[in-house]
């Protein structure tokens, strides 16, 4: 998310938010620095950025929302019942109804519309890892299927992360990614002990 920043866009969005122009120049002067690769004590020739923002700077947030933030009101004032709502790189919809074709009419219109905006004004890429959860398995086919008529592409799954906490559609406990993250963890120190017994 962060490597795919429109420089342009995000300069337009924060003179039009009334974001402070001096530092949103500073922020930039940073940002846009040449950046060098490094590798077994080599250093590459200098990279020129045009289109990136640095991910762990203390300012990258507060860039995203300027970002953002007029996509997603423009979202929210069209689709108040597709309950968009985003935390720096993910962004949810959530809709609930007594019927499939209920909750279907309120969140296709919901995420076609951010498609267009994030592909549109945002000249943003939508992630591959996108998920649909859902409490009925009809549910969550009929809207992949819907959605795959826009040409919009998501997996559907039992559960997925949301705003940093996992999301089940009410249908069971949160387990999966836990477990994984451990395992993760866990193969992460074995392959740590092998290559440092390996390298001084």
């Amino acid at each position: 998310f962060f490597d795919t920043i429109h420089i342009p866009t995000l300069v337009d969005n924060g003179l039009k938010l009334g974001f402070p122009t001096i530092k949103l120049a500073f922020l930039l002067q940073q940002h846009l620095s040449p950046r060098v690769v490094q590798a077994n004590g080599f250093t590459s020739d200098p990279i020129n950025i045009i289109r990136s923002i640095l991910a762990g700077c203390m300012s990258s947030v507060a860039c995203t929302r300027v970002y953002l933030k007029p996509s997603m009101r423009r979202i929210t004032r069209r689709h108040p019942v597709g309950n968009t709502k985003t935390f720096v790189d993910d962004t949810s919809m959530q809709a609930i109804g007594d019927t499939c074709d209920e909750v279907l009419d309120k969140l296709v219109p919901t995420v076609v519309t951010f498609g267009e905006e994030a592909q549109g004004s945002c000249k943003l890429s939508l992630s591959e890892k996108a998920v649909i959860t859902a409490s009925s398995p009809k549910l969550a086919k009929l809207l992949q299927k819907e959605l795959a008529s826009y040409g919009l592409t998501f997996k559907i799954d039992q559960e997925a992360r949301d705003l940093g906490i996992t999301h089940t559609a009410a249908t069971k406990k949160p387990n999966k990614i836990v477990k994984n993250r451990f395992v993760e963890k866990k193969n992460k120190i074995q392959r740590t002990g092998f290559i440092a017994s390996i390298n001084r």
